[in-house]
C-alpha cells in the first residue's frame, strides 16, 4: 500500500491568533492559504484515493474611491497523480505578484494612484473540497466515487450612502478565482486529476484576467458550452415539433409555422426558410445551419409547450 499526504496548513487557533492582530482590516492585509493533499492506493484491494482541500482568503483595505485593493496572488497546481505527483504553489504580494501575473512593477506600490484615498475593509476568499475514491479489477475501473465541493465569496466595499451625491460613481475592487479540473481513470498507474486553481486581488486579478492564455480557455470553454446548449435546444424544438422521421402531420406543420411566426427577431428569409419544412428531418437540417435563430426559436417554444408541441400528438 502506498500512500502520499501534503498539508500546508494553519491550524485553527493560528488562523485565530491571526485574525486577532489583523483585526483592522483597514490597516493590514492578512493573505491566508491552506492546502492539504491525500493521496493513497492499496494494491491488495485495488483502491485508489485522491483526497483535495483547499481555502484561501484576504481580508485587507479597499481603496473605495478609486477601487484600488492591494495586489496579491496564489495559485495552485498539481498533476495529484497515485504513482508520481508534482506540486508547484505560488504566493505573492505586492510588487511580486504584479511581476508574477505578467505586469510591471509599481515603484510607489504604496502610493499608487489606486491605492489612495478613503479605506473600507473587503474580503474576498474561496473554500474547494474534492475527493475521488476508484476501485480497479484486474486494470480496469470498476467503481467510480466523486465529490465536489466549492465556495467563493466578496464583500467589496463601495461609496458610502451618506452625503454621496447622485452622480458619484461607484469604484469596484478587482478580484479573480478560477479552478479547472481533469481527470484521468483508466488504470491505477494513470489514475490523475490535473489542477489549476488562482486567486488574485486588484492590478494581480486585472494581469490574469487579461492573461491571452486564460482568456483562450475561457473563450473556448464559452464556445463549447454555447455549442451543446445549442444541441440540446435542437433536440428539444424538434422532439416539440415532430419527433418522428417521416413527414409531420398538418397540425404539426401548423404548429411549427406558429413557433416560428411567433420567435422574435428572426428576418424574413429565416423565417421562410423554416417554415418551409415539412418533415423533422428538415426541422434539424435548418436549425443546424443557424444556430442563433434555433435557439430563439427554442426560447419561445417554452413560454407554451402546450400551443406548439404537437409532436406527440
Amino acid at each position: 500500500m502506498t500512500r502520499l499526504s501534503y498539508r500546508k496548513h494553519f491550524i485553527p487557533g493560528a488562523i485565530l491568533l491571526a485574525l486577532g492582530a489583523c483585526a483592522n482590516g483597514e490597516e493590514n492585509v492578512l493573505f491566508v492559504t491552506a492546502t492539504q493533499i491525500d493521496i493513497g492506493y492499496d494494491s491488495s484491494l485495488g483502491n485508489a484515493n485522491i483526497g483535495y482541500d483547499r481555502n484561501e482568503f484576504v481580508v485587507g483595505p479597499q481603496y473605495v474611491e478609486t477601487g484600488g485593493t492591494p495586489p496579491i496572488v496564489s495559485d495552485m497546481k498539481s498533476d495529484l497523480s497515485v504513482f508520481n505527483p508534482k506540486i508547484n504553489q505560488l504566493y505573492a504580494t505586492g510588487n511580486a505578484a504584479l511581476i508574477a501575473t505578467g505586469g510591471a512593477p509599481d515603484p510607489d506600490i504604496g502610493e499608487s494612484s489606486k491605492l489612495k484615498g478613503e479605506r473600507r475593509v473587503m474580503f474576498f476568499g474561496t473554500g474547494t473540497s474534492f475527493g475521488l475514491n476508484i476501485k480497479f479489477q484486474s486494470e480496469i475501473p470498476t467503481a467510480v466515487s466523486l465529490g465536489y465541493k466549492r465556495k467563493e465569496l466578496s464583500v467589496i466595499p463601495l461609496n458610502k450612502s451618506a452625503g454621496r451625491k447622485p452622480d458619484q460613481v461607484d469604484k469596484y475592487g478587482s478580484t479573480f478565482a478560477r479552478i479547472e479540473m481533469n481527470g484521468d481513470f483508466s488504470a491505477p498507474s494513470k489514475t490523475s486529476v490535473p489542477l489549476k486553481q488562482f486567486f488574485a486581488t486588484g492590478s494581480a486579478a486585472e494581469n490574469l484576467a487579461a492573461n491571452p492564455d486564460l482568456k483562450h480557455e475561457v473563450t473556448q470553454r464559452a464556445i463549447n458550452q454555447a455549442a451543446t446548449m445549442t444541441l440540446s435546444n435542437i433536440d428539444a424544438v424538434v422532439l416539440c415539433v415532430s419527433p418522428g422521421t417521416g413527414t409531420m402531420t398538418p397540425e404539426q406543420i401548423a404548429s411549427w409555422q406558429a413557433l416560428v411566426d411567433d420567435t422574435p427577431g428572426l428576418d424574413d428569409t429565416t423565417r421562410s426558410r423554416f417554415k418551409g419544412s415539412d418533415s423533422a428531418e428538415k426541422v434539424r437540417v435548418n436549425l443546424d445551419r443557424s444556430p442563433d435563430p434555433a435557439n430563439a426559436i427554442a426560447t419561445q417554444m417554452r413560454t407554451n409547450t402546450g400551443k406548439y408541441c404537437k409532436g406527440a400528438a
